[in-house]
């Protein structure tokens, strides 16, 4: 269902708006690449992220599109939360040695085309564990 209100160029669709977070996840250490304050539900992820394995590739294409968005946030500007981990954020993706793979609301991991096809699953997967980042949480 969407619906276009008058003198607005925005359509709502069910997908509310969404903060997520980017990660490359190698040997368990996380590296927070970046995040996005709207959109960041699954299938709001270009398909170009999706499907790129190569962690370097993939780094640069998270930057590349977190820096043409308004409301992109790349790690120089600081943490952007009010929470200190990504575990309250709605989404979080990392590309991992199996692939990109999403969690949602604390909640993972599902490669991603499995949590486009089932939304409600990631809600049932177990609890995950992040890393806490207020140091560089940004002071604006």
């Amino acid at each position: 269902m969407l619906t276009a209100y008058p003198r607005s160029p925005i359509i709502f669709a069910r997908e509310m708006p969404t903060c997520a977070d980017f990660y490359l996840w190698r040997d368990a250490r996380p590296e927070w690449l970046g995040s996005l304050a709207l959109d960041g539900y699954p299938s709001g992820i270009p398909q170009r992220l999706r499907r790129e394995g190569d962690p370097l590739a993939f780094r640069d294409l998270v930057h590349q599109f977190l820096e043409r968005r308004d409301d992109g946030i790349l790690p120089r500007q600081g943490w952007p939360w009010r929470w200190v981990g990504s575990g309250q954020s709605n989404y979080v993706y990392a590309l991992r040695e199996t692939g990109l793979l999403v969690a949602a609301q604390g909640r993972g991991w599902l490669p991603i085309a499995e949590a486009i096809a089932d939304k409600r699953r990631l809600l049932t997967m177990p609890v995950l564990i992040f890393p806490k980042m207020s140091p560089t949480r940004s002071r604006t």
